[in-house]
């Protein structure tokens, strides 16, 4: 079992609160269809756990393209022994879980 659980905001589809009544329910099947769940991880990391999640497939394209990218820069490149993880990085997520900011800063550095 999960040794920590945490809650995140309200889940929004195209802007609009997820709820069955306004037909705008996504199931897991739906939402999963073909798409690789580091991909999924991705796009719900990139908003801040106490904040709603919006979840649009322009937002899910864009999490495609930054892991692509992503994997492309790291991909001939051989990791270095001994190398410390990036101090911003680290104190972004030791600052509440600020994954967006953390996001932020690994842009910074694959630019």
């Amino acid at each position: 079992m999960a040794d920590f659980w945490m809650h995140n905001g309200f889940l929004q589809v195209e802007g609009a609160k997820m709820a069955k009544s306004e037909g705008n329910f996504v199931d897991h099947p739906r939402v999963v269809g073909g798409l690789a769940g580091r991909v999924l991880r991705l796009n719900m990391l990139r908003t801040h756990y106490r904040q709603p999640i919006d979840w649009t497939m322009a937002g899910v394209l864009e999490s495609q393209k930054v892991l692509d990218h992503w994997y492309d820069i790291v991909a001939d490149t051989p990791m270095p022994i001994g190398v410390d993880a990036d101090d911003e990085v680290v104190g972004s997520l030791c600052d509440d879980l600020n994954t967006p900011s953390a996001l932020t800063r690994l842009h910074a550095l694959a630019g």
